[in-house]
C-alpha cells in the first residue's frame, strides 16, 4: 500500500488506473479466471484508494466539497 508520503502525481496515477483496468477486460475470461491476474486487480484497488485519498486531501479545506465527497463515497458503486 502506499503510503501518504509516497503520493504519486496524480496525472500518473489516473493514467495508470485507465490502462491498468483496459488490459485487464481485454483479457479472455477464461484466462483472468485463473488467478494469475489477482495482483494486477489488487493494484488497481490500490491506484482506487491513493486518488481517492489524493482527492481527499485537496477537498479538506472546502468543507462543502468534503461532505458532498464523503457522501459520494459512502453510497455503494460498482466498478466494471
Amino acid at each position: 500500500m502506499t503510503s501518504a508520503a509516497e503520493f504519486r502525481d496524480a496525472t500518473l496515477v489516473r493514467e495508470e488506473l485507465t490502462d491498468l483496468p483496459q488490459f485487464l477486460n481485454e483479457l479472455p475470461q477464461e484466462i483472468r479466471g485463473t488467478g494469475a491476474f489477482t495482483a494486477y486487480d489488487q493494484r488497481a484497488a490500490e491506484l482506487s484508494r491513493e486518488l481517492l485519498r489524493q482527492i481527499g486531501d485537496d477537498l479538506k479545506e472546502d468543507q462543502f466539497c468534503l461532505a458532498a465527497f464523503v457522501d459520494y463515497c459512502s453510497r455503494p458503486h460498482q466498478i466494471v
